[in-house]
Order: C-alpha cells, then structure tokens, then sequence
C-alpha cells in the first residue's frame, strides 16, 4: 500500500481501476494493488489477525465511559504518517494499537488496557551503542534510560539486514528481533550472518502500550568470540 497526494492529478480518487484501489483512510488517501487474501500459516499473519480481531470485539464490550476515555486520549495524541502529516486517530484505533502492541510483546493478561492510559510515557531512551557480542555472529546493544526501567516494561529490538557493506541510505524493512525485560540495559541479538552489515533499533515499550522514539545503531557482526 501507497499513501498518496492528489491521486490520479485529483483532490481525491476512490474504487479500484487498473488493478489498484483508492481509498481514504484516517491517515489520508491511499493506493493499494487489488489483491486476494492469502492465509500465511507459517508467518505471524494468524497471530495478528486473531489479536486484532480479539481486541475488536472486546471494544464492544467497553461501557461508554471506557470508550469516552480512549476517544479523549485519541484527541490529545495526534499520529504522523509516512508522508509527515499529522492525522486524528479514533478512539477505536487507539484501544486496539496500544493493547495489541503490549500483547505482542509479552504482556501476561489479555486486556490489559481497559481505561485510556492516565499519564504518558514515564521512561524513554537516551542513548543506542552496538558492540561486538560474545559469539561469533552476535552483535551487543547497550542503551540508557530516561527515567528508571520498570519490571513488566519492555525493550523492544529489531534488526535489518545483511548487508554486504555499511550504508547511509534510509532503512524501513526492520524485522523483530526480540523484547527484553524493561529493567535491562544490555541484550545480545540473536545469531546473524557472520561480517554482514546490520542496521538496529530499540525503543521502550511500556506496558499499556505506549512507546517512545527508536534509537538506531549499525555494527558489522563479529566473525570471533
């Protein structure tokens, strides 16, 4: 999927022609290629589908002060789309996005959020540094806090790559690495390919959902120990 402006040389285009579909979305217009949908067993696709469609259709069961206060946090928390405009999310979206983002982590209790949270982000991160891990292939990230860790918190990491040399250019295809408890300051990645080029990011996730900024680093995997 595309986000487009103008589409088509028009204030806005919609349906479907040539194969791709138009359509305006609460992050603006968007063109997508008309496809059929696959079921992915073997990739998370099953996963995120059930997650997702669990948390719809528990927001039906939100009494409407539950709802008023999403709708409320939805106000004040404007999102940025790839194109760098700010749109209002719904206090629908708000609900699934932050309960889906700390139940994929880890998170123990299914709905974990019922209520919008009642204060932002208590704890972000200050600074990323990729160093040569203990094992051949394993590449260390070290960061610090804004703020004190809290247990049942995360960290969240992600890894691009291989890449044959170190690179300026903008990365976007991250791939989840693993989550780490939020009180950690250290983690190794997992194994990669030995003296491939790999970009790296981390952020905190706290644990109704809200994250800060990423952090990025970049480090050539180690071929020794």
């Amino acid at each position: 999927m595309a986000k487009v402006l103008n589409p088509l040389m028009s204030v806005d285009a919609r349906g479907t022609i040539s194969g791709c579909t138009y359509s305006r979305g609460s992050t603006g217009p968007t063109v997508r290629r008309k496809g059929i949908p696959v079921r992915r067993v073997r990739t998370t696709q099953p996963y995120n589908r059930a997650l997702l469609g669990y948390l719809s259709r528990n927001w039906s069961t939100l009494n409407n002060s539950q709802r008023e206060s999403w709708r409320d946090w939805a106000a004040t928390h404007p999102k940025v789309n790839s194109m760098g405009e700010t749109y209002q999310q719904s206090g629908f979206n708000a609900f699934v996005g932050l309960n889906a983002m700390a139940m994929r982590l880890g998170a123990t209790l299914f709905f974990t959020v019922i209520s919008a949270p009642v204060a932002d982000l208590q704890v972000g991160m200050a600074t990323l540094e990729a160093v040569d891990g203990a094992a051949a292939g394993v590449i260390t990230l070290n960061w610090t806090l804004l703020g004190t860790g809290v247990a049942g918190d995360f960290i969240e990491i992600q890894t691009s790559g291989p890449y044959c040399s170190e690179g300026r250019v903008e990365i976007t295809n991250y791939r989840f690495d693993k989550s780490v408890d939020g009180l950690i300051v250290t983690a190794d990645t997992s194994v990669l390919e030995v003296l491939a080029w790999y970009w790296l990011r981390a952020r905190y996730v706290q644990f109704d959902g809200q994250t800060s900024a990423w952090l990025y680093a970049q480090h050539q995997a180690p071929d020794v120990p």
